[in-house]
């Protein structure tokens, strides 16, 4: 039975002044009298990456090995659409994990599986980054009956040290939406050890796109639920509402999609900052070009990761540990990925809408499997190189 939806309302890459006028000097000398120079500073055309929104992710640098340290780590988990939906509760021996139901993205994800997998990357991180830390960490899902935010119990005891691969690709773990290099192939034994990251959890199954047939149809799958959900207005008006163009909205909220994240070039992202800021209209449009032309045809594999049942709010909370921890692999195999949640979107409003189960077919006839999907992913060796992106403070998060 399907459960009814929620009804909802890099290191420091700063871009030099000398760098900005090299690039755009000739629309800068043609519109400054329109106030486009104070426009480039107000949206930090000059900050990328600065300020108290960005602190978290040089906060690692400087741990003491508290409790509090874990959470320092949780916070720079992926998530959907950066909206960071988690509360911790922290004592000497013990981390309490809530989900945040306030923050999540409304008609994209109206059943919020996208917001429990986004604590369960949460949780991933703190138990990669226990061990590094001193501590051996057990933890249970879903612990408290009838409180459906109480995501997991994270128990610590004293343990020697010991650093990993994951533990060190924490700060370095980003979304990655640039192009990716289409020469660069991804080797079987890189899957299959990306992958091993789900053998630990009997309801979380990972299967990837490589052939390019297969790429080629999910592609175009991806293409077509990307205009469906702009053409539904309650989830692109739902998506838009996570877009933080403005310096001060940045720095004020310090969540959502920036444009500095959205992997385009030097010049297309400083024009976005100093030209007034787009519509949804016009932003969904250079989102689905985005997509067409740079980021589903460089895939060098996508992948997808199924569930026994998406209702089940253990199952999506494992299915985000083994998202996060499977990511931080790809780092620090020197791969890069970027969700691409679309198709599980599309299937959700469709469920939603108690709509022809389109998308969800289409996946099943391409996998020959009908294991829900949660999430799917693009993978491969990126280009360029994300920015960070904003976080809200640990004070912020702690209850």
């Amino acid at each position: 039975m399907i459960e009814q939806p929620i009804q909802t309302e890099e290191p420091n890459r700063g871009i030099s002044r000398r760098r900005f006028l090299a690039g755009a000097g000739l629309f800068i000398a043609a519109a400054a009298g329109g106030g486009v120079l104070y426009r480039a500073a107000d949206n930090g055309v000059f900050s990328v990456g600065q300020g108290a929104a960005y602190a978290p992710w040089s906060d690692l640098n400087d741990l003491s090995g508290t409790p509090v340290d874990l959470v320092r780590c949780a916070i720079l988990a992926s998530n959907a659409h950066n909206t960071q939906p988690w509360f911790f509760h922290v004592t000497a021996n013990r981390i309490d994990l809530y989900a945040d139901t306030s923050r999540n993205t409304g008609a994209i994800d109206p059943y919020r599986r996208e917001l429990y997998a986004s604590t369960g990357c949460a949780l991933a991180n703190m138990r990669v980054a226990a061990p590094a830390l001193g501590y051996a960490a057990d933890y249970s899902l879903m612990p408290t009956e009838g409180d459906e935010t109480h995501v997991a119990t994270l128990t610590l005891s004293a343990a020697p040290p010991s650093a990993s691969a994951l533990v060190d690709a924490i700060p370095l773990r980003h979304t990655e939406r640039t192009p990716y290099d289409t020469a660069r192939k991804v080797s079987t034994e890189a899957l299959h050890r990306i992958s091993a990251h789900a053998a630990p959890f009997d309801d979380v199954q990972v299967a990837w796109i490589t052939e390019t047939d297969a790429k080629q149809r999910l592609g175009d799958l991806i293409l077509e639920a990307t205009a469906a959900i702009i053409a539904d207005e309650a989830q692109s008006q739902a998506s838009f509402a996570w877009q933080r163009h403005s310096w001060d909205d940045i720095q004020t909220y310090r969540d959502g999609i920036t444009l500095d994240g959205a992997g385009q070039d030097t010049l297309t992202t400083i024009l976005g900052k100093v030209l007034p800021a787009t519509s949804r209209e016009q932003s969904d449009g250079y989102w689905l070009a985005s997509m067409r032309d740079r980021q589903v045809p460089t895939a060098a594999a996508f992948g997808i990761i199924s569930l026994n049942d998406t209702d089940d709010l253990a199952q999506r909370v494992q299915g985000g540990m083994v998202w996060q921890t499977m990511h931080l692999q790809m780092v620090a195999d020197g791969l890069a990925a970027q969700p691409l949640n679309q198709i599980p979107q599309r299937i959700s409003q469709e469920q939603r809408t108690r709509a022809v189960g389109y998308f969800q077919q289409a996946v099943a006839d391409l996998t020959e499997t009908d294991r829900p999907v949660l999430m799917m992913f693009r993978m491969g060796y990126a280009t360029g190189t994300a920015h960070l992106s904003p976080r809200r403070a640990v004070q912020a998060v702690l209850l």
